[in-house]
């Protein structure tokens, strides 16, 4: 599922990237390979899960719009500009296959 989205970064957003993020948190009983998952926001910016991303059973996993090293806790989407929309966003988490899994809007 999306627990989360942070859209709007403390402060100026395009100083502070890393401040907006998505969080996955996985509600099974066991872990999930999200290798090749994408998020999507609604303006169509996507986020490629790096191959071997494993979700552990009741874990999240965070995704930051800016840059950083990838983590098993957090990933980085590697955007040099504010993302998500501050006025309201829709964020789709779909597997490898395409399929929706999630979506959240806020």
């Amino acid at each position: 599922m999306i627990a989360r989205i942070h859209a709007d970064a403390d402060g100026p957003d395009g100083e502070n990237l890393n401040d907006e993020y998505v969080v996955v948190r996985n509600r099974g009983e066991s872990s999930v390979d999200l290798s090749g998952w994408t998020l999507t926001d609604a303006a169509g910016f996507g986020y490629r899960f790096p191959d071997g991303t494993t979700l552990a059973a009741d874990a999240t996993l965070t995704v930051h719009v800016g840059s950083g090293e990838d983590t098993d806790t957090d990933l980085y989407w590697g955007r040099d500009r504010p993302t998500l929309n501050n006025d309201g966003e829709t964020v789709t988490l779909r597997d490898a296959s395409g399929a929706v899994v999630a979506e959240r809007s806020t």
